[in-house]
């Protein structure tokens, strides 16, 4: 072989070697660029146990288990409720008139809760008033048209009943009276129509009337939110313990859970229930006023329903009710329960203290249900 040849051979293997480790070092640069990694492998080392045995946490690990079993059995009974209707605005001139606006077309959501095995359903009267419309959506997906078998506006109560055949699943009402502050409970509906949602809190204080167009109301830090109204408040053993109704929200334009929420007692609710499905309704006394503790003494006015007993008695925001038909006012749901029992129709003297004077007053007693009730009117303070 000659030295031409050999030296021609020579540079064949150093160019070939060259080629190969320049290509194997762009490769693994680029490939390392891709992933983030160097070309050396990470070490990973993955935790195999938690950090706490079950069990060390066995009482946790039983509430989970049976707050698991509790919603299973009870969420089946819960329908979202789909509404469609039509309502007329009713405004104020200057003057004080009071008119009528044209209809709109208007849609709502809400929750229910199945009672009966034939299909009678619990809902709010606020959440089905004015809406013909009525579709309930079961927890297996099916829609079923219902219709409005009565409402009670005076508790915010309304029984619906499910137009096709049973047997439906149905909850049992449990005593609210033996319900205690502090007692666990869990809010079940439909919040802002996303379906069925579940949620956990402790009822916060009992008998918190608002004013005198409803019972005293549970209140409970379980959240609740637009969409829940008409959902049932149920206890550790599944019974229904109140109607999930209403939340308090500073915002009123957009209103949202604020770690108070009311529910309607279940006795109340049942009570109603009956009442409509036998039409035995009887009916509460009412003034129209939503009302509020005065310190030191009496009940102050913060909202008034247009058109109602309370107004046509010239009683206004900020007066200062002191004694009803002679007895003195001990607090708002004194005063509460003393309207709610008055005879229809029946006159009542009040004592009032306005712009730092007393008046006497006379009020005829009436019914709630011949007012719109949801137009109520407040001051400063909203509910």
């Amino acid at each position: 072989m000659n030295d031409g040849f050999r030296r021609f051979l020579v540079l064949v293997v150093v160019f070939v070697v060259a080629f190969l480790a320049v290509y194997i070092a762009r490769t693994d640069r680029f490939s390392s660029w891709q992933t983030g990694k160097s070309s050396a492998e990470e070490k990973v080392t993955l935790r195999l146990n938690p950090v706490i045995s079950a069990n060390e946490v066995q009482v946790l690990a039983a509430i989970n288990q049976e707050s698991a079993a509790l919603v299973d059995a009870v969420v089946p009974s819960v329908v979202s409720i789909d509404t469609a209707g039509l309502r007329q605005k009713r405004f104020r001139d200057y003057y004080g008139r009071t008119y009528v606006g044209p209809p709109r077309a208007v849609q709502g959501i809400g929750s229910g809760v199945i009672v009966s095995e034939e299909g009678h359903v619990l809902t709010n009267h606020h959440v089905i008033q004015g809406k013909p419309i009525i579709n309930l959506t079961l927890h297996d997906g099916t829609i079923h048209s219902a219709r409005v078998i009565g409402s009670d506006p005076t508790v915010d109560i309304a029984v619906l009943k499910i137009n096709d055949s049973g047997p439906f699943q149905a909850l049992k009402f449990g005593d609210s009276s033996e319900i205690k502050v502090g007692h666990a409970v869990f809010a079940i509906g439909n919040p802002f129509g996303i379906g069925t949602s579940v949620t956990d809190g402790i009822i916060s204080a009992k008998q918190r009337p608002l004013s005198d167009i409803e019972v005293g109301l549970l209140q409970t830090s379980a959240p609740i939110n637009p969409g829940n109204s008409g959902g049932p408040l149920v206890n550790i053993n599944g019974e229904i313990i109140g109607i999930n109704s209403r939340i308090y929200s500073s915002d009123q334009n957009s209103p949202g859970f604020q770690g108070i929420g009311f529910a309607i007692p279940s006795n109340d609710a049942q009570r109603s229930f009956h009442e409509i499905v036998n039409k035995t309704q009887s009916h509460r006394g009412f003034l129209g006023m939503a009302l509020q503790d005065n310190e030191p003494v009496g009940v102050s006015i913060i909202g008034v329903v247009p058109g109602s007993p309370a107004t046509q008695a010239k009683l206004q925001i900020g007066d200062v009710i002191l004694s009803y038909d002679g007895k003195q006012v001990r607090n708002m749901s004194h005063l509460i329960s003393l309207i709610q029992r008055s005879p229809i129709n029946s006159e009542v003297n009040l004592k009032i203290w306005r712009e730092g004077n007393t008046q006497n007053l006379t009020a005829r007693i009436g019914k709630a249900n011949d007012y719109d009730t949801n137009a109520i009117q407040f001051g400063d303070r909203q509910e």
